[in-house]
């Protein structure tokens, strides 16, 4: 039996994993009220809470480029001088400065590319990747391979 809204009407076959919280919201009928498969569409047509942590629209384009611009440029002044290079002295763009969550990627990703560099400086061009990036080894003893930062 398909449930009912606060209202009576039926809302689809997906709902019915609505009440032990399995089910998969409908995004048309979310976003614009209504759903072109009706009651037979797979997913939930409750109203749903937007959860912490949920999937959000990426920026722009034109955004995306001017932070990989910004954090491109960054990364070359690193690379010039890293011993005196100041984290504290960035000047965060407007773009990135209220998304605490995107400042925090950000300068993990400039304090991690601080160390790759001078460790690739003290070992001559091939960076010890263990000693720049030491890990505990899990449970067990097996120890995981080091990796490299990923810097796009």
């Amino acid at each position: 039996r398909i449930p009912v809204d606060e209202q009576g009407r039926q809302t689809s076959i997906g709902s019915l994993a609505h009440q032990v919280g399995r089910c998969i919201p409908c995004q048309q009928f979310a976003t614009m009220g209504s759903c072109g498969n009706g009651t037979d569409c797979m997913n939930c047509h409750f109203a749903h809470s937007k959860k912490a942590g949920s999937r959000q629209c990426k920026p722009g384009k034109p955004k995306r480029e001017r932070y990989r611009k910004f954090v491109s440029e960054v990364m070359q002044q690193i690379e010039a001088d890293p011993y005196n290079f100041d984290p504290g002295a960035i000047v965060i763009p407007a773009s990135i400065a209220p998304t605490e969550v995107l400042k925090r990627k950000f300068m993990s990703r400039v304090l991690t590319h601080i160390d790759y560099v001078k460790a690739n400086r003290e070992n001559g061009g091939e960076a010890n990747l263990a000693a720049a990036f030491p890990q505990t080894p899990p449970p067990g003893g097996a120890s995981p391979k080091p990796t490299a930062p990923v810097l796009r």
